[in-house]
């Protein structure tokens, strides 16, 4: 029998494996027992790339913006970490009209970080599906990254925790809080992201305000994509292997909030070429097909255009193409074979000169100075970003292969 929202609150010791789900997510994940993801085996370790893009500064206040004031200023009950009340209520003050659509989202955030552990492509719908809730209604992305950063803090043991924090960092690839929370959200995540979730959120968070302080509000297309999954998970930086002119292969930074005039102008810098940098356009070559992007259209939306059904897309794609993926198939059979992958699929081991000619990269980097990090008293001081991001010790990296990403110049292909 399905449990209430009051029930679940009401006992936190409650089985949430008996909490019922959209509809429409039950039948997705239903469907998806028996599949694969579209990407699955795709990340495999290969060498760092040869530069990385350094994040924006942190702002020179963000001291003066303690979440614990936050609090005190914005949430209901002026405190953060306790159990939610009976009857249920929202932590933040939201129009009554969002009150419903809240507290569907609380439950499956309660299931994401509490329940019975999802593996591979059920886990990847599930968590998207929360995210697709603050993607699809600006008014409640606050709400959203104050019900994860409160079980982040009414964790029992770290696996909640890491759950918690890694559907945080999930959420910040994709959308920003609003101007209200953003300086206290950046303190937070700073202060208290553990086990490397710190620095991947940070990153995260000050690449999405560089993007707000030019457009207000603006958030991404898609749900993350499988790679920023892997990168969030494993506390990683990401990378695009791009196909250029003459065939030439570059392996170049890529942060979830990056365009496509972005990573063109990144490695046309790189080259020298700093006042040709107009005119380029990027593409992705996968199973036949050709998807072509605008400079302004963000990179890691076209994959996740790719691995996502029609029910996730937030607005219509603008995306040129040869041919028109099959939306059907975000989902594959793994190999065709009936014993289906159900779970991440773990990187391929480290071999030497594995880089291939084309493909996504995502880099590690060292941890060692972020545990201390997650050790700050609740409003600790900071004042430098965490990181940077270096290559691990031993210079291997992660690579998502595809076809290809190539970028040619427009009078290339003028008829």
């Amino acid at each position: 029998m399905d449990l209430s929202t009051q029930d679940v609150l009401k006992d936190t010791a409650v089985d949430v494996s008996q909490m019922d789900i959209p509809v429409a997510l039950a039948a997705m994940m239903d469907g998806s027992r028996d599949v694969g993801h579209i990407h699955d085996g795709k990340v495999i370790r290969t060498e760092a790339p040869e530069w990385l893009d350094a994040a924006p500064p942190l702002p020179m206040d963000i001291n003066n913006f303690p979440f614990s004031k936050f609090v005190s200023m914005h949430f209901k009950k002026q405190t953060l970490g306790v159990a939610l009340s009976n009857p249920p209520s929202t932590l933040t003050h939201i129009p009554e009209d969002l009150h419903s659509d809240a507290m569907e989202m609380l439950k499956m955030v309660i299931q994401f970080t509490s329940g019975p552990e999802l593996h591979g492509l059920s886990e990847f719908l599930f968590g998207n599906h929360v995210v697709h809730k603050g993607l699809m209604e600006g008014r409640l992305r606050d709400e959203l990254l104050c019900q994860l950063a409160n079980e982040a803090e009414r964790a029992h043991g770290a696996n909640e925790a890491r759950r918690g924090w890694l559907l945080l960092a999930l959420c910040l690839c994709v959308f920003t809080p609003s101007v209200k929370l953003q300086k206290y959200f950046l303190k937070y995540v700073s202060d208290h992201g553990s086990g490397g979730f710190a620095a991947i959120c940070q990153r995260n968070l000050t690449h999405g305000l560089a993007v707000a302080e030019v457009l207000p509000g603006e958030s991404r297309s898609l749900p993350p994509c499988l790679l920023e999954w892997h990168a969030a998970s494993e506390h990683v930086a990401m990378a695009l292997n791009i196909t250029s002119f003459g065939g030439e292969t570059i392996l170049s930074p890529v942060d979830s909030w990056s365009r496509g005039e972005d990573v063109v102008g990144s490695v046309l810098k790189h080259k020298g070429m700093v006042d040709s940098c107009r005119g380029w356009s990027l593409a992705l070559q996968e199973n036949g097909d050709v998807l072509e992007i605008a400079g302004h259209d963000y990179v890691l939306d076209l994959i996740s255009f790719l691995e996502h059904p029609p029910a996730f897309h937030c607005q219509p794609p603008t995306y040129l193409g040869s041919h028109s993926p099959d939306r059907t198939n975000f989902m594959n059979n793994s190999h065709g074979n009936a014993e289906a992958r159900t779970s991440m699929p773990p990187v391929s081991p480290i071999t030497p000169n594995s880089v291939g000619p084309t493909g996504l990269l995502c880099q590690t980097h060292n941890t060692a100075n972020l545990e201390a990090a997650s050790q700050h008293h609740f409003d600790g001081y900071i004042d430098k970003m965490l990181g940077p991001l270096p290559p691990s010790e031993n210079g291997v990296s992660f690579l998502f292969q595809n076809d290809a990403f190539v970028m040619h110049h427009v009078a290339d292909i003028q008829t």
